[in-house]
C-alpha cells in the first residue's frame, strides 16, 4: 500500500513538472509585444510605466539608415530605452544592419534586449555616442548591450572620467548638448557642422523651445551654418580637449484651471 501512494505521489510530481515545463516553453514562445513602427524605430508599451515605452526592434526605413539617432519622445511616449518583457519572452535583439553612427540621449537604459550587428564592414567603421550624465547604469547598459561590436564610443564627462581607465577604445565627446545642468545628449566634430540635430528633450511641465549658444539662450544655435572649432593639439600630439556647450531653451506651460 505504502508502495503504491510512493508510486502516485511520483507520478503526479512527474506531471506537475512536464505540465510546468511545457507551460513555460508556451509563454517563451508567445510573443504578445504591442509592436508599433514609427519613424525609424519600432516600440512596445509592455513592460513601461504609464505614458513610456521602449525601443525594441528598427522599423523598415531606420534598419536602411547609416545613422540612427534615439529617440527621448516617440509618439508622445517618454523612451526609457532599449528592450521589452512579456512575462518570460524577452523582446530579445535589435539588429543592426546598415548603421554606422549610433546616437542615444541619456538615460537610456537597456534591459532585456541586445545590439546584434549583423553588417557587411567592420566594427572599426562603428561610432557609438552615450551621454552618461547620471550614474554608470544608462551609459553602461549601452556599452554592455554592445558587447565587442564597436571599437569607438563618445562619451560624455562624467561617464567618461569614471570608466575611461578601463577602456582604451572610449573618447571624451567634445559637442555637449544641456538640459538645465544635466547632459543631455553628446556629438564629436572636427572643425565641422555637428553631425545630427538631437532628439527632442522632454521636461515635465515644460514646452521645448529649441538649442542655443549662451545658458541664457539668447543665440540661437544654426544647425545649418554653426562650425565646431578644429580640434588642436600639442607639440607632442597630444589633443586639447576643448567642449562646445549647446543649451536647451523651456517655455513653461500654463496650466488651465
Amino acid at each position: 500500500m505504502v508502495k503504491k501512494i510512493i508510486m502516485l505521489l511520483l507520478l503526479a510530481l512527474l506531471c506537475f513538472f512536464s505540465t510546468g515545463c511545457l507551460l513555460v516553453k508556451y509563454i517563451r514562445n508567445r510573443d504578445q509585444f504591442n509592436r508599433v513602427a514609427s519613424g525609424d524605430f519600432v516600440y512596445s508599451t509592455i513592460s513601461s510605466d504609464e505614458g513610456h515605452c521602449r525601443i525594441i526592434g528598427l522599423s523598415e526605413e531606420g534598419s536602411k539608415k547609416e545613422v540612427l539617432v534615439f529617440p527621448a519622445i516617440l509618439d508622445g511616449y517618454i523612451v526609457d530605452g532599449l528592450g521589452a518583457q512579456f512575462w518570460l519572452k524577452d523582446s530579445g535583439e535589435i539588429v543592426i544592419t546598415n548603421a554606422k553612427k549610433l546616437y542615444f540621449p541619456t538615460n537610456y537604459y537597456v534591459s532585456h534586449s541586445w545590439l546584434d550587428f549583423q553588417t557587411n564592414y567592420d566594427k572599426e567603421e562603428i561610432s557609438v555616442y552615450i551621454a552618461g550624465d547620471g550614474a554608470y547604469g544608462s551609459a553602461g547598459s549601452i556599452q554592455d548591450a554592445l558587447g565587442s561590436e564597436c571599437n569607438k564610443i563618445y562619451a560624455g564627462k562624467k561617464y567618461y572620467d569614471q570608466v575611461n581607465e578601463f577602456y582604451d577604445y572610449l573618447e571624451l565627446a567634445n559637442v555637449v548638448y544641456y538640459v538645465d545642468e544635466e547632459i543631455f545628449f553628446v556629438d564629436d566634430c572636427d572643425g565641422e557642422i555637428v553631425n545630427v540635430i538631437p532628439p527632442i528633450p522632454y521636461k515635465e511641465g515644460y514646452e521645448f523651445m529649441g538649442w542655443y549658444k549662451d545658458k541664457d539662450c539668447t543665440i540661437k544655435w544654426d544647425f545649418r551654418n554653426d562650425i565646431i572649432d578644429k580640434k588642436e593639439y600639442d607639440e607632442e600630439g597630444n589633443y586639447i580637449y576643448k567642449e562646445t556647450k549647446i543649451y536647451s531653451k523651456w517655455k513653461e506651460i500654463k496650466k488651465i484651471i
